[in-house]
C-alpha cells in the first residue's frame, strides 16, 4: 500500500501519506524506516520537510532537482 502511493506520488511528504491513506504517523513512520532499511524508499530532507521517494525513482528526483537550481 505505501509503495503503491509512493510510486503514484513521489516526493510525498509523512503528513500527507498518512493522511491519504488513513495511518498514524507513528504507524507510517514504523513502516517508512523498514521499508528503507530494505532499500526500498529513499527519503530526502528539504528545508523542514521529508520527501519520500520509491528507491527505483529516487535517483532521477535526485538529479532533476539538482539540475534546477542548486547552484
Amino acid at each position: 500500500m505505501i509503495m503503491e502511493y509512493l510510486r503514484a506520488n513521489p516526493g510525498a511528504h509523512m503528513r500527507q501519506i498518512a493522511r491519504d491513506l488513513g495511518m498514524s504517523l507513528g504507524s507510517l513512520r514504523w513502516h517508512l524506516s523498514v521499508l528503507e532499511r530494505r532499500g526500498l524508499v529513499k527519503e530526502r530532507r528539504k528545508g523542514n520537510m521529508t520527501e519520500f521517494y520509491p528507491a527505483e525513482v529516487a535517483l532521477k528526483y535526485y538529479q532533476n532537482s539538482s539540475s534546477q537550481g542548486t547552484s
